[in-house]
C-alpha cells in the first residue's frame, strides 16, 4: 500500500513631454525595472510616461535641456559657444541662457528613482505537503478522480488490517495534502451484492460516485469513505468509463484531469478495461489513468493492470503491505523535512540576489546622475568665468550654479539612501518570513511523523 501514494505522487510531483508641460510635470523615458545588474543606465530606450516633479526640485528648472548637454566640452569649447552673448542682461537671464546650453537631461533617472520597485519577493516553489507532486501549473485547474476497487478480495488481511482500511486511510492522507487548486472525487466499484455467483450481476453493475469532484472537505470526504464495505466483484471497466461523466464539464487547455485507480485485483465482470482507459484519455476529457496496484498476487494480475494505465498514458505501481506503507510515509517525511531546508537556502539566496542585484542598479542610477550633475556644474562654472572676465555678471552669478548643483545632489543622495533602506527593509522581512516558514514546517513534518 505504500505506494498507493508513491505513484499518485510522482504523478502529482511539482511583475514620464516634449510639446507642453506645465511647470509641476515631467515627461520622461519609462524603464522597466529588472533585477538584473544594470551597467550604463542612460542608455536605456523606452516609450515616455508622465510623472510628478519631486517636490524638493520643484525650485529647479527641469524642464529645459542643454543644446550641448550631451557632450563634454572643453574649458574652450564651452567658451566657444558663448562669443554671441549680449550685455546688459540680468544674472538671472543670463543663467537661463546657459541653462538651454548645458542643462543636462535628469528625466530619465528621476523617473528610476520616484518609480523604483523595492520590493525582494522570494519564497516561492514550496515544497509540496503530499510529497512526490508535480509541479501542478497554478493557472490550471486540477481535477483528480480516485476509483477505490470495494470487491471482496479487499478484505484480505494484512498484518491485522484489511486492504480496504489501509486503502482508505492511505487514500484520506494522500487527499488531505493535495495543492490548493485540485478538486477532488472518489468513485466506488464492486461495493454492492457479493462475491457470490447469485449477486455477481448486481456487483458487475455497482459503480458509485461517492464524492462528486469538489474541493476536499476533510469531514465530508471521510463520511464517503466510510458509505462502503467491501463485497463484491470487480467492475473495473464499468467504473473507468463512468469516469468520463465525472469530468464532462471539466475540459479545455486550462484543465488538468488525472485518475488513481487502487485495486487489488483485474477485471472480473467482463469488461475492457483497457480499452476503457484508452478511450478515456483520448476523449475530451483527457485525463491520466493511473493504477496503484495493492497486494496483487502473480505476475499476470500485475501485467493486466499495468496494460490499463499503459492505455490511458499513466503509470502502474505495484504496492505491498502496511510495513511498505510506514516505511513510504517515513521516507517521505524525511524527504519533506529536507525539502524545506533546501527551499530556504535556495529562496534565501534567491533574496539576496534580488536585494544586492537592486541596490546596485540604484547605485549606478546614483552614479550616473551625480556625474551628471558634476559635468553640467563644470561647464556652467566655466561659462560663469567666462562671463566674468568679460564683466557681463558678478562674482555673486556662481550662487546661481552653486544652488542648483547643491539641490540636485541633495534629492539624488538621499532618494538613494531612501531607496537603499527600503530595499535592506523588504530583504530583511522576506528572509524572516523564508526562515519562520521552514521551521513552521519541518515542525509540522516532525508532528506528523509521531
Amino acid at each position: 500500500m505504500t505506494r498507493l501514494v508513491v505513484s499518485i505522487f510522482v504523478f502529482l510531483i511539482f511583475f514620464l513631454v516634449g510639446c507642453t508641460i506645465d511647470k509641476d510635470t515631467l515627461i520622461v523615458p519609462e524603464v522597466e525595472q529588472k533585477n538584473e545588474k544594470e551597467t550604463n543606465l542612460s542608455e536605456q530606450k523606452s516609450n515616455s510616461k508622465e510623472i510628478r516633479i519631486p517636490p524638493e526640485l520643484k525650485n529647479v528648472d527641469l524642464v529645459t535641456k542643454g543644446k550641448y548637454r550631451g557632450e563634454n566640452l572643453s574649458k574652450q569649447g564651452v567658451e566657444d559657444k558663448l562669443d554671441h552673448f549680449t550685455q546688459n542682461l540680468s544674472e538671472e537671464a543670463y543663467f537661463n541662457k546657459l541653462l538651454s546650453l548645458f542643462a543636462q537631461d535628469y528625466h530619465y533617472y528621476i523617473q528610476t528613482l520616484e518609480n523604483f520597485n523595492t520590493d525582494v519577493i522570494a519564497g516561492g516553489d514550496m515544497p509540496n505537503h503530499s510529497g512526490k507532486m508535480p509541479n501542478l501549473p497554478k493557472n490550471k485547474e486540477v481535477n483528480i478522480s480516485i476509483l477505490l476497487d470495494s470487491s471482496g478480495s479487499m478484505l484480505g488481511e494484512i498484518n491485522g488490517e484489511t486492504k480496504m482500511i489501509l486503502a482508505k486511510r492511505a487514500i484520506q492522507n494522500f487527499i488531505s495534502k493535495l495543492p490548493d487548486n485540485s478538486n477532488v472525487s472518489l468513485r466506488v466499484y464492486g461495493h454492492r451484492g457479493s462475491n457470490k455467483a447469485k449477486d455477481k450481476k448486481v456487483s458487475c453493475q455497482s459503480s458509485e460516485l461517492v464524492y462528486p469532484l469538489s474541493k476536499y472537505d476533510q469531514d465530508a470526504f471521510e463520511q464517503s469513505l466510510n458509505k462502503f464495505q467491501p463485497t463484491g466483484y470487480t467492475p473495473l471497466a464499468l467504473a473507468i468509463k463512468q469516469t468520463h461523466d465525472d469530468l464532462v464539464d471539466h475540459t479545455g487547455k486550462n484543465v488538468q484531469n488525472l485518475t488513481y485507480i487502487v485495486s487489488d485485483g483485474i477485471e472480473t465482470c467482463g469488461g475492457n478495461p483497457i480499452q476503457a482507459a484508452k478511450m478515456l484519455h483520448q476523449s475530451n476529457i483527457e485525463a491520466i489513468v493511473n493504477i496503484i496496484g495493492f497486494d496483487i498476487n502473480g505476475d499476470s494480475g500485475q501485467k493486466a493492470l499495468k496494460r490499463v494505465a499503459e492505455a490511458g498514458q499513466g503509470t502502474f505501481t505495484s504496492v505491498n503491505g502496511k510495513v511498505d506503507l510506514e516505511e513510504y510515509f517515513e521516507y517521505e517525511s524525511n524527504r519533506l523535512y529536507d525539502e524545506w531546508q533546501k527551499w530556504r537556502d535556495t529562496n534565501w539566496d534567491k533574496s539576496e540576489k534580488i536585494g544586492d542585484d537592486k541596490s546596485d542598479f540604484i547605485y549606478i542610477a546614483k552614479k550616473e546622475f551625480k556625474d551628471k550633475i558634476q559635468l553640467e556644474y563644470d561647464q556652467l562654472t566655466d561659462a560663469y568665468y567666462y562671463l566674468l572676465n568679460k564683466k557681463y555678471v558678478s562674482m555673486s552669478f556662481h550662487r546661481f550654479i552653486i544652488y542648483r548643483k547643491n539641490i540636485l545632489e541633495r534629492y539624488v543622495i538621499d532618494k538613494y539612501n531612501e531607496l537603499y533602506s527600503k530595499i535592506l527593509h523588504n530583504k530583511i522581512n522576506t528572509q524572516n518570513y523564508i526562515i519562520n516558514k521552514k521551521l513552521q514546517e519541518q515542525e509540522k513534518v516532525l508532528q506528523n511523523k509521531h
